[in-house]
């Protein structure tokens, strides 16, 4: 094997792990449409964080909704 090879995303360093997502980044990753995405917004259950105009959601916030969506109930 060659030291040319691909590195896998395990293989990345620390400091380049994904800590926020934009809005299109979030709603291609958690499969929700960007009018889904800001209604979440509007309705609190999404935090969201600002850089000028730049909209941004933590990768902890991601993860904190998408641990809060209802799971389906066994019959």
């Amino acid at each position: 094997m060659t030291s040319n090879s691909q590195e896998g995303p395990a293989k990345k360093a620390p400091h380049l792990t994904r800590r926020a997502y934009s809005v299109p980044e979030f709603c291609e990753c958690y499969r929700i449409s960007i009018r889904g995405a800001y209604e979440e917004i509007a309705a609190g259950r999404l935090k969201i964080r600002k850089l000028g105009r730049r909209t941004l959601i933590a990768t902890e916030d991601a993860e904190a909704w998408f641990a809060s969506l209802a799971s389906p109930q066994a019959a």
